[in-house]
């Protein structure tokens, strides 16, 4: 089972209505700018 996916594949599973939590520890592993760029499309 692949647990990585695109920003684009991930909002994709967002619903209305839902919420979404981002956490990462930083150092550049997770960029919620990709994920939050894909929602506004």
């Amino acid at each position: 089972m692949n647990k990585f996916m695109t920003a684009d594949e991930a909002v994709r599973l967002v619903r209305d209505g839902d919420s979404i939590a981002v956490t990462g520890n930083g150092g550049g592993i997770m960029e919620p700018n990709y994920l939050f760029e894909a929602l506004e499309k």
